[in-house]
């Protein structure tokens, strides 16, 4: 059975003749039922939508689950709603002020510069962060002087007990460019003989610690106990140079310190500087640059409100029936028309939602006496 229905689109007034019946029945699909209905399974996705934003293309595909004269069927359906970026070329901060990358030993010239707006779609790339320049630095590196060990040149001074010796070292590599100078290269130590004197203080051979430092010059202590007690005892204890070559010491320089940022959202740019913590020594890499310009900073995005367009009229039900325009009619004091308008800019960030959509207006129309008249019949 079919049911019809219908709405009243004008109703009488002044007198006008009453509606017709709103609703009816009727017989309908009365050819026989096949014995096995067609039946599809659910849509799956048969490949990949044809662009990566904006309007695309996806397949879909299904597959016949009961007999339906074909074994799938496809379809296109629409992907990939999202918005295209603006496409955007590369934005390249100042060059940085010019540095020598040696202090010493030849270097080059360099500046360096820093992204402050990665491109975007289509927008030109990046040209460079770095800049290379003139050789600097060319003057040799200083040369510091390097000594082998000490030598015993003389026998120790006694036959018994303790004496002293006499010791020498030879120069390996001479000063040069105002390097560190040689240090000593000839001293008297004490030593021993094979044997003590008789009745003399008898003490335990030397004992020696690491060096105090690795290079730059450090200090060795020497120790030793008695282990006989009587007179002339020797010195117990002593300190001698050790590791006296120069150390290279590479610069260090601190984390960098932002400094403001010239925008709170939206992408800005800052000045950043740090502070040296070691400075460079001998034959050590010289310092980078401590401070740049054009550090990009806050780069999220700011909030965006929705924004709409103007009102438009939009059909009602009985104008549609008619094939009018809202408020067309000459009189009628209670018709009303439904007006919409579209977003321009969807809400982002947190920005301000969007208003309501559609409104409910007045057609600012006078009243009329006319008959009833009904919409065309609707099935439900």
């Amino acid at each position: 059975v079919l049911s019809e229905t219908r709405v009243v689109v004008v109703p009488p007034l002044g007198g006008g003749a009453e509606c017709p019946a709103l609703t009816r029945s009727s017989l309908c699909n009365l050819e026989p039922c096949s014995e096995v209905e067609c039946e599809f399974s659910e849509w799956t996705i048969a490949g990949q939508c044809s662009t990566s934003c904006g309007l695309g293309q996806l397949p879909e595909r299904r597959y016949a689950i009961k007999p339906c004269g074909t074994e799938s069927e496809s379809r296109m359906v629409p992907c990939n709603l999202k918005q295209c970026p603006e496409d955007k070329d590369c934005e390249l901060g100042p060059w940085s002020d010019p540095y020598c990358t040696k202090r010493c030993g030849g270097g080059t010239w360099a500046r360096n510069r820093t992204v402050l707006q990665e491109p975007q779609g289509r927008g030109a790339p990046c040209a460079g962060t770095e800049a290379w320049g003139s050789p600097c630095n060319t003057q040799p590196c200083p040369t510091d002087c390097q000594v082998g060990k000490w030598i015993d040149v003389a026998p120790c001074s006694v036959t018994c007990g303790e004496g002293v010796t006499k010791q020498q070292r030879e120069i390996v590599v001479r000063p040069d460019y105002e390097g560190r100078q040689c240090p000593e290269l000839e001293r008297t130590r004490s030593c021993f003989a094979d044997k003590p004197c008789p009745g003399d203080c008898v003490v335990s051979p030397w004992t020696m610690s690491p060096c105090s430092k690795s290079c730059g010059g450090g200090v060795k202590t020497f120790k030793r106990f008695v282990t006989v007690e009587g007179p002339n005892c020797p010195q117990l204890e002593k300190t001698e140079p050790c590791n006296e070559e120069s150390c290279d010491i590479i610069c260090e320089v601190s984390e960098w310190t932002n400094g403001d940022c010239s925008a709170s959202c939206g992408g800005g740019v800052m000045r950043q500087t740090r502070s040296i913590v070691t400075p460079p020594a001998g034959k050590g890499a010289a310092c980078p640059p401590v401070s740049r310009t054009g550090v990009t900073c806050n780069t999220f995005g700011c909030p965006v409100d929705c924004a709409v367009g103007e009102w438009t009229d939009s059909p009602t039900s009985y104008a549609q029936s008619l094939g009018e325009e809202p408020c067309a009619a000459p009189c009628g004091a209670s018709l009303t028309k439904l007006q919409t308008r579209l977003v321009v800019r969807e809400p982002a960030l947190g920005g301000k939602s969007c208003p309501p959509l559609s409104q409910i207006a007045n057609c600012d129309l006078p009243p009329c006496v006319s008959e009833c008249r009904v919409s065309s019949w609707v099935r439900f």
